[in-house]
């Protein structure tokens, strides 16, 4: 099955994920105590980040699988979370409003940024590193400077929350999306509205890019969607179910796709032929968010169960007609 260029593609997959593509095999699981929101792993793949319901953001090693350090600062649960592009410093946004910086030399808080008004669901770097965009559930994404904390610009657009947030690989747009529709692309440049994904008519609870900035991927209510930045118009979709589609990763490569999913499993997607290339088995509770090492070898799954779960997705080349 290929992608057609022309005519949208609906692909789906079974609703309880049966006798459809293999099992993952798992390394290891990290046991937090309390429900998971969000993973990161860092830049250098060394060290994984995650966001807990008990206010707090832990940092692990991921070659020894031993907790490092638990960051204290955050006064209500933490929603999301993400290294720098450098790997030196680690963000951290949740429930009480505030984006939170630190030291990962010194395991500090640096620095607080506030400005939303209520909470923070979404943060992420910049690719130079330079800027942070925040989506929050008062409706507005956020565009702050790094260096002086200064908030840049506030986009609103979305009638609801601002779930998810992703700038383009070259650092020019802004994709955000959340619980009511629609999707819109931002101009970073010049603050103002690029384009609405029409098509969309329900939630868009994850965003990211393609590598090359050609693909914008949206995940929501059962489906997976690919669009054409070009023309803003849907390739392809993922039928999968049940339930939402909490978040997505894709490999550094871009050839492979991953969802996290309400029914407690991570899938694994062959984004040149649609197919489904693996399922998670183990946790017990909804994939919250899913993040990928640098090399595209690893895969972490983070879990309202309270775990964080490495698995192995080195998966053999499959020959392309």
């Amino acid at each position: 099955m290929r992608f057609s260029a022309l005519l949208p593609m609906l692909i789906i997959a079974g609703a309880d994920g049966s006798a459809i593509g293999q099992e993952l095999k798992e390394r290891k699981t990290l046991h937090s105590g309390s429900k998971l929101h969000s993973v990161a792993i860092s830049p250098d793949g060394r060290k994984l980040a995650m966001a807990a319901e008990d206010t707090t953001v832990a940092v692990w090693n991921v070659a020894t699988g031993e907790r490092e350090a638990v960051l204290n600062g955050h006064s209500d649960m933490v929603y999301c979370v993400t290294f720098s592009p450098d790997g030196k410093t680690l963000a951290s946004g949740g429930q009480d409003s505030t984006v939170r910086f630190w030291n990962l030399t010194t395991c500090k808080l640096t620095f607080t940024l506030e400005g939303h008004k209520s909470a923070v669901f979404s943060v992420v770097y910049s690719p130079g590193g330079k800027m942070l965009a925040t989506g929050s559930l008062d409706g507005t994404a956020k565009l702050w400077d790094i260096n002086s904390g200064r908030l840049l610009t506030s986009f609103r657009g979305q009638k609801g929350a601002i779930s998810t947030v992703v700038f383009s690989p070259d650092g020019t747009k802004l994709a955000t999306g959340g619980t009511e529709p629609p999707v819109i692309l931002w101009d970073i440049s010049k603050n103002i509205e690029l384009a609405r994904l029409a098509e969309r008519t329900s939630e868009a609870s994850s965003l990211l890019y393609s590598p090359d900035g050609r693909t914008l991927v949206v995940g929501g209510d059962y489906e997976i969607a690919l669009y054409e930045v070009s023309t803003l118009k849907m390739r392809v979709a993922f039928k999968v179910g049940p339930g939402l589609i909490y978040c997505l990763a894709m490999a550094p490569d871009g050839k492979t796709l991953v969802s996290g999913n309400r029914d407690d499993r991570a899938y694994v997607w062959d984004i040149s032929n649609g197919k489904m290339l693996a399922r998670s088995e183990g946790h017990k509770d909804a994939v919250m968010s899913v993040a990928f090492s640098p090399d595209g070898k690893l895969l972490a799954s983070a879990s309202h169960d309270g775990t964080i779960k490495l698995w192995d997705v080195s998966f053999p080349e499959t020959p392309r007609k």
